[in-house]
């Protein structure tokens, strides 16, 4: 059985009328339906309009870089030791994964993913 379907089997005028309580004053219903309708309320915003922040945009803009790393880091390297690697030239620079020289020393969570921990960005690059 579906984890909601007792939503779709309720009668959708009373759910409208609770919700418009719920507008007008958020105790005036159950605590049940609060916590229903903040899922609602969170599931409606909308973030296209710019409304994420920076530094949160910039997190996954770091994860980009680190994923780069780890999709092309590989053909900085000298694996064979019969002949030379042809070169190559990745676009691993931040500015391709939109991050400036000013980002380098802010800190950021994605350091999480290397195993590093909430640290700058320079940091992170000098892992990779």
């Amino acid at each position: 059985m579906d984890k909601v379907s007792y939503v779709g089997n309720a009668d959708v005028n009373a759910i409208d009328h609770l919700y418009k309580m719920y507008l007008q004053d958020p105790e005036s219903v159950d605590i049940g339906w609060q916590k229903f309708f903040e899922g609602f309320e969170f599931a409606r915003t909308s973030y296209e309009d710019g409304g994420v922040p920076e530094n949160f945009q910039k997190e996954f803009k770091v994860i980009n870089l680190i994923d780069g790393y780890r999709s092309r880091g590989h053909l900085f390297t000298s694996t064979n030791p019969v002949r030379e690697r042809r070169k190559y030239a990745p676009t691993l620079d931040i500015a391709n994964f939109g991050l400036e020289e000013s980002d380098l020393d802010t800190v950021f969570q994605a350091g999480e993913e290397i195993g590093l921990g909430p640290t700058t960005l320079r940091d992170i690059i000098k892992e990779l």
